[in-house]
C-alpha cells in the first residue's frame, strides 16, 4: 500500500458476532501498529518479532524453571518488544471505532 510507504500505522482488529446477517455484538478487539517499509510494504520482520515477542509472553508462565538461578534474573526484553506494537485510542475514537465496527455509522474505505 503505497499510500503507507515509511511510515508506522494504527490499526484496530474487531472481531464482530453477526446474527441474521446484521453486526451483533463486538467479541475482540485489538490495537496495533503496523509498520510498512519505503515501497509500502508491511514491515513483516518486525511483526514477526513482535507476534513471537507475545507467544513468549503467554507461554512463560506455563513453562517450568529448571534452574533456581533463573528466578533472580528477570528478561523484560520480549515485553518491551510485545508493548511497541499497541497503542490505546482516546474513549471518544473508541467509540467510533465501535460503531462503525457494529455498522451504526459510515467507516472510511481505505
Amino acid at each position: 500500500m503505497e499510500r503507507f510507504a515509511g511510515q508506522r500505522v494504527r490499526m484496530a482488529e474487531v472481531i464482530v458476532e453477526v446474527r441474521d446477517r446484521t453486526p451483533y455484538a463486538v467479541v475482540r478487539l485489538v490495537y496495533e501498529m503496523l509498520g510498512f517499509d519505503a515501497e509500502g510494504r508491511l514491515d513483516r520482520d518486525a511483526f514477526i518479532r513482535r507476534n513471537a515477542a507475545l507467544a513468549e509472553l503467554a507461554i512463560d508462565p506455563v513453562v517450568p524453571r529448571m534452574v533456581e538461578a533463573e528466578k533472580a534474573v528477570v528478561d523484560v526484553g520480549s515485553r518491551f518488544v510485545a508493548r511497541g506494537g499497541f497503542w490505546h485510542p482516546s474513549a471518544a475514537l473508541e467509540r467510533e471505532i465501535l460503531r462503525a465496527a457494529l455498522d451504526e455509522t459510515p467507516c472510511k474505505r481505505l
